[in-house]
């Protein structure tokens, strides 16, 4: 009977601990539920090496709640990016819960172990383990009993494996799920029912439904404001203001993203210190913004601070560390230091063969950045090298009229063009045309490109009346995507009027040089380099004409602003100077605009001249790379 008693004043201080370490994990506070159930642990410990004949029930109550405290460890060292102690206590749980023959508490150590897994982009292992968990949960629970928050769990692990895998109807599914359990036994303010919102809304981002996404996170923000107190204010705020950075850089709202960006790094670096993963991803978010900016040594210092605790955190052979080397990298091009950005291409895909082989998509991706870094070298016969590996591997994995493929089309095209194989060109840019069609329709910008491209192609055969007809068709296009005060249209109307010069008609050009006069002194001012060419152009027309004032008057305007140009390049850093050019009868190519790199959305105007290499950037890239980065996404670059 002492015995019993003995037992019952040891396990109640232990159930105090445990219930203490509960409530703190529910309210995010992770350093203190962390110690209350270390304590709790050494005190069981200290309880059985003085009990040597512990009754039947309590000795299996001590291997359950022992079993239970280190699941919970293991959730909050996987919250504090801490894998290695996480894999640790799940492996030592799991030993317990077999002992017991426990098969809701295996189960609970697949969705550890399998969360685990997820971190490090197992998709297909992770898949696995909550599968198994969710299986043998239903089969202990049966039919009646689906209301409960294990199955909730399971529903929430695998919604965020299929987000992972880009099955969004599949996560909604099992999102909905997880909201219907947690919500009816929890309440709406629960931070696993916001969890599992948040998840819902990052789908709505994915499909662009934006104010959809931002309604709701405006509605937890208020919550969590109002109703929420210390680390789990802290916690939740952090992660809203976060994903609300994500849907602004969705939408080029640099400046709301890069306040909401820095809102959650200050919570996050409050909660979390230094090096943990979530700061590593807000370094990385704001640098993606600075790089949308221009300001490129700001975005490559938040850059090698999110590599450098990536390195720290998960080692070298990690996507996240990857995607990071790959961000460098398009700072690197953007400040013309192509061997740096090449050396860390070559960095993001020694890591990507070894995590996902030789034929995967990414890897093709990346073979194609490091194609576009070559180009902008002159390395025509490397890029082409690139180029070709790339397709290879998309042909393997995709149909003959997939966009990838159309993409590696293109860029082989444009070897060809650099190279002056023109005819080779043409019949790869028209096997890319054919495609986008098919999938894209006619008005679409990939498709203008195209057209640009075959256009400057037939210039350089001289074939006037084809390229005409092509720069038409852009010209079509981008006019009813843009609007007629774009660059890209001032471009266009500038290609057109060259090819009315060189065929006589020159009321006609003259007509398009002023149209696209008209655009860049309205969209630039007086001062822009574009202007030099349209000036040059209607100077060579007056002279033809004999209109000497005239020519002499335009001749003067294009030394003037030229004169403009070349003072502000000498005060500029020589990071910004111009891009290289290409002497090709002056007709620059565009580079595919789905070829594009990780970390930016839109393109740039050009602001040293219009036949320089620059990059557009694709919409579909962002998540990302630099968002919130739960997948990887398109490694590849374009240009301009």
């Amino acid at each position: 009977m002492d015995n019993v008693i003995s037992e019952a004043n040891f396990i109640q201080p232990i159930l105090d601990l445990q219930e203490k370490g509960r409530l703190s994990y529910r309210h995010a506070n992770y350093d203190g539920a962390e110690q209350y159930f270390i304590q709790a642990i050494e005190q069981i410990q200290t309880f059985t090496s003085i009990s040597n004949n512990l009754t039947d029930t309590n000795e299996g109550f001590i291997d359950e709640t022992q079993c239970d405290i280190y699941l919970y460890l293991c959730k909050i060292y996987i919250r504090q990016d801490k894998y290695d102690q996480a894999s640790e206590y799940v492996q030592m749980s799991q030993q317990i819960a077999t002992r017991l023959h426990d098969q809701i508490r295996i189960a609970r150590c697949l969705d550890r172990q399998g969360e685990i897994k997820l971190l490090f982009d197992q998709y297909n292992e992770a898949l696995q383990d909550f599968n198994n968990s969710l299986e043998m949960k239903l089969k202990v629970f049966g039919d009646q009993d689906t209301n409960n928050l294990d199955l909730a769990d399971c529903y929430h692990c695998l919604s965020k494996v299929y987000y992972a895998q880009n099955r969004y109807d599949i996560s909604v599914s099992n999102c909905d799920k997880a909201l219907s359990i947690r919500i009816n036994l929890l309440g709406d303010n629960d931070l696993d029912v916001i969890e599992s919102q948040l998840i819902k809304t990052k789908i709505y981002v994915r499909l662009s439904k934006y104010d959809e996404a931002l309604s709701i996170y405006d509605k937890y923000v208020s919550i969590a404001f109002k109703e929420f107190e210390g680390t789990k204010k802290d916690y939740v705020i952090a992660n809203l203001y976060n994903d609300m950075g994500v849907i602004y850089d969705y939408q080029s709202r640099y400046d709301q993203a890069l306040s909401k960006y820095r809102i959650s790094l200050r919570y996050q670096l409050k909660l979390f210190g230094d090096n943990h993963g979530e700061v590593a991803t807000s370094y990385h978010n704001i640098g993606g913004i600075y790089y949308q900016q221009s300001k490129y040594n700001e975005a490559l210092s938040m850059y090698r601070k999110s590599l450098n605790i990536r390195l720290k955190l998960l080692g070298n052979n990690h996507t996240s560390v990857a995607i990071s080397y790959t961000s460098i990298a398009c700072v690197y091009i953007r400040q013309s230091k192509y061997e740096e950005a090449l050396s860390m291409y070559q960095e993001s895909l020694n890591i990507q063969l070894k995590l996902l082989g030789d034929d995967h998509a990414y890897v093709a991706e990346l073979y194609s950045s490091i194609g576009n870094v070559y180009i902008q070298q002159s390395k025509y016969d490397q890029a082409l090298l690139m180029y070709q590996k790339s397709l290879n591997i998309r042909l393997k994995l995709f149909k003959d009229d997939h966009n990838d493929v159309a993409i590696s089309y293109h860029g082989i095209g444009n070897c060809y063009y650099y190279q002056c194989n023109f005819d080779q060109a043409l019949s790869m840019y028209q096997k890319s045309l054919d495609i986008r069609l098919k999938l894209m329709g006619e008005n679409h910008y990939s498709v203008a490109t195209l057209y640009n491209n075959i256009g400057n192609s037939y210039i350089n055969q001289s074939k006037y009346e084809e390229a005409l007809s092509m720069y038409q068709n852009s010209l079509n296009i981008r006019l009813k995507l843009f609007g007629d005060n774009h660059p890209d249209v001032a471009k266009l109307c500038i290609d057109i009027a060259n090819i009315y010069f060189h065929q006589s008609k020159y009321s006609m050009a003259l007509e398009k040089y002023q149209q696209a006069s008209d655009i860049y002194i309205n969209l630039f001012g007086e001062n822009h380099a574009g202007l030099i060419e349209i000036y040059t152009g209607i100077a060579d027309i007056y002279e033809i004409q004999n209109k000497l004032d005239e020519a002499a008057a335009m001749r003067l305007e294009s030394q003037r602003i030229d004169y403009c140009l070349q003072q502000s390049l000498q005060i500029e850093d020589s990071d910004n100077a111009q891009l290289q050019q290409s002497g090709i009868n002056s007709q620059e190519i565009i580079l595919d605009d789905e070829n594009v790199d990780v970390i930016s959305n839109t393109d740039d105007e050009q602001t040293a001249n219009d036949n320089s290499k620059d990059y557009i950037l694709d919409d579909d890239i962002l998540d990302e790379i630099y968002k919130i980065e739960d997948d990887q996404t398109s490694t590849e670059d374009s240009q301009d």
